[in-house]
């Protein structure tokens, strides 16, 4: 009799493997943050740069230009706020370079500043305007000041304007316009930082020249004559005045040689008692000099009083010559001049006399005195 202990062992073996075959191991479902790479039971967490908000999934998505997601295992992406961008699968957000800005969220670039402007980054949320007297091109990260020769008269310049023949512009930063050249003065080209001097035998009686005006004489005249007056017929006027590759001519020298004139001495008056010689004053070339002298009652002139005064007496001060413009005194209702001396006698509301008698002062200043004393 034959035993049948072999074939039931078959039989089990073919079982166990029917039986493992047709009950797969079933794939893990993963939560948010997670994926299921390869179906298996195991889960791995999303990479920076991508996220997964639901679960379940085998892959993770990737984070949106203008977004991110910080990760490992993020659950969402996050919009990137103003002043900064960023690309597709970008774990942080980038703040936007000097030069540029970025007033939006959720961007993937920022916007380089336009000429005339500039931003104060890294992060700029915005551009600002560079403002009168500045210029800057496009991509500033700040602005430049307006060089001299030049004039930036808009709150969003590009480029400095140079400044027109007969105008010049000694500084830097000017901003409306720039300044008309004075008489005597002139400039043909473009740029000046300062004026020419019209030459010996030229004259400029205008101000804001591109040129001078020969002498009628056909004679010499001082470097920088304002008028016509001023020419001679004296030799010695140069036959052009013009600049060359921008730079101003050589004016020429001063009086002819063989022609100098002795100087003129004013003559000064024998005074009645109580009156001065004072000097009266006047310009020649730029130049000041006494023309005459007059007599003047330094004891009871308000403008003059006592001493001789001419433009050094400012707010009333005494001068070295012991003179004094009382009309100048601030703040003075009332006020002559007796035996020599400024006599205020009233002060403007809110100002009370000094205590020596020379000012007015502000009220408080002169209670705050007398509460010190």
């Amino acid at each position: 009799m034959l035993s049948s202990r072999p074939v039931h062992a078959r039989a089990a073996l073919l079982l166990i493997i029917f039986s493992f075959a047709y009950h797969p191991v079933y794939a893990v479902q993963c939560q948010q943050g997670y994926y299921n790479p390869g179906g298996g039971n195991t889960c791995e967490p999303c990479a920076p740069g991508t996220y997964n908000d639901q679960t379940g999934h085998s892959s993770c998505q990737t984070a949106s230009p203008g977004w991110y997601a910080t990760g490992p295992a993020a659950t969402k992406q996050e919009e990137c706020g103003p002043g900064t961008f960023s690309l597709a699968g970008a774990s942080s957000c980038t703040s936007c370079p000097v030069g540029t800005y970025q007033d939006q969220s959720g961007s993937s670039k920022c916007t380089t500043v336009q000429p005339g402007w500039y931003s104060n980054g890294p992060g700029a949320t915005q551009e600002i305007q560079c403002g009168k007297g500045y210029y800057s091109a496009g991509g500033a990260a700040g602005c430049t000041i307006c060089p001299p020769g030049s004039y930036c008269n808009s709150d969003t310049n590009s480029s400095p304007t140079p400044c027109p023949p007969g105008w010049y512009a000694p500084d830097s930063g000017a901003q409306e316009s720039c300044t008309r050249c004075p008489q005597g003065t002139f400039t043909d080209f473009y740029g000046a930082t300062q004026c020419c001097s019209c030459c010996s035998g030229w004259y400029n009686d205008n101000t804001g020249q591109t040129h001078c005006f020969n002498c009628p004489t056909g004679g010499w005249s001082p470097p920088g004559a304002v008028n016509k007056g001023q020419c001679t017929t004296m030799g010695g006027a140069l036959s052009t005045c013009a600049s060359s590759n921008n730079q101003c001519p050589k004016t020429g020298g001063g009086v002819p040689s063989g022609t100098i004139e002795r100087r003129k001495v004013p003559h000064r008056h024998m005074c009645p008692y109580g009156h001065k010689n004072c000097p009266i004053y006047g310009l020649n070339a730029h130049t000041g000099y006494i023309k005459a002298y007059e007599c003047i009652d330094i004891e009871n002139d308000l403008e003059t009083c006592g001493g001789c005064v001419a433009n050094d007496s400012p707010f009333g001060y005494r001068n070295a010559d012991g003179g004094r413009d009382c009309s100048a005194i601030p703040n003075v209702d009332a006020v002559r001049c007796l035996g020599g001396e400024c006599l205020v006698m009233k002060c403007s509301a809110g100002f009370v006399l000094s205590r020596d008698g020379e000012n007015c002062e502000p009220l408080w200043t002169e209670q705050s005195s007398w509460l010190e004393s």
